[in-house]
């Protein structure tokens, strides 16, 4: 155990003495210490708002947007279709429009080939037509003709004409090379065979095998031609 004699000779209490002088000594570190945490709690308390401001700010840039305002949201599974709501647009319903194929689509079309009554067994169906939209040549045309010319073809295939009204037409206006293909009537594209487009015209009705042969020898080796 510890032993303590205070003020033998003095009469002094010095251990509460030495104490109190210690506790003095104490207060501008107690002082320090207090300040220092009055400090932090302000540092903390200046944080807190800068998050709240700053959160804020966020969503008054959210605000901004006019899209903010909607009530309904789009989206696609594709990152190459581009989607948006439009005014009275309804939950559940949906309107999809497509007005033009993109440029870099139709630049990677070669050339339709539209084969319209290729296999017909009319037998007024002597001539095989090539029709062109606007009466000029193009790729699909072309090699057509080239191929008849090696097919010896010829004689059934009268030269391009000019005559719309099917689904190249579409494909030409837009700048895509297009034809349509079709056996008709000699003397002209408008003879079109009785059974086109009615329960009559199926396979077993209305297949000519050496049309369709002439058609898709012409049509192949065109359609090779234009992809190499």
């Amino acid at each position: 155990m510890g032993l303590s004699i205070d003020g033998l000779s003095s009469g002094l209490d010095t251990t509460a003495l030495i104490n109190s002088l210690m506790a003095v000594e104490a207060i501008p570190q107690s002082l320090i210490k207090n300040k220092a945490a009055t400090v932090q709690t302000g540092i903390s308390a200046l944080q807190g708002l800068n998050t709240a401001v700053a959160d804020l700010a966020t969503k008054a840039g959210k605000l901004s947007d006019p899209k903010s305002l909607e009530l309904y949201s789009a989206s696609s599974s594709s990152a190459k279709v581009t989607t948006v709501v439009g005014a009275g647009a309804k939950s559940g319903a949906v309107d999809f429009t497509v007005s033009q194929l993109a440029q870099t689509q139709r630049d990677r079309i070669r050339g339709v080939f539209q084969n319209d009554m290729v296999g017909t067994s009319w037998s007024a169906a002597t001539r095989y037509w090539l029709l062109s939209f606007s009466g000029t040549g193009n790729a699909t045309p072309d090699r057509i003709q080239a191929a008849a010319t090696r097919l010896r073809s010829e004689p059934q295939s009268p030269p391009l004409t000019a005559r719309g009204a099917s689904d190249h037409q579409s494909f030409q206006e837009v700048g895509v090379a297009s034809a349509n293909f079709s056996w008709r009537g000699e003397a002209t594209p408008a003879l079109l065979e009785p059974p086109y487009h009615s329960p009559e015209d199926t396979i077993e009705r209305n297949i000519s095998m050496d049309r369709l042969t002439v058609s898709m020898e012409m049509i192949g080796c065109a359609a090779y031609d234009l992809a190499n």
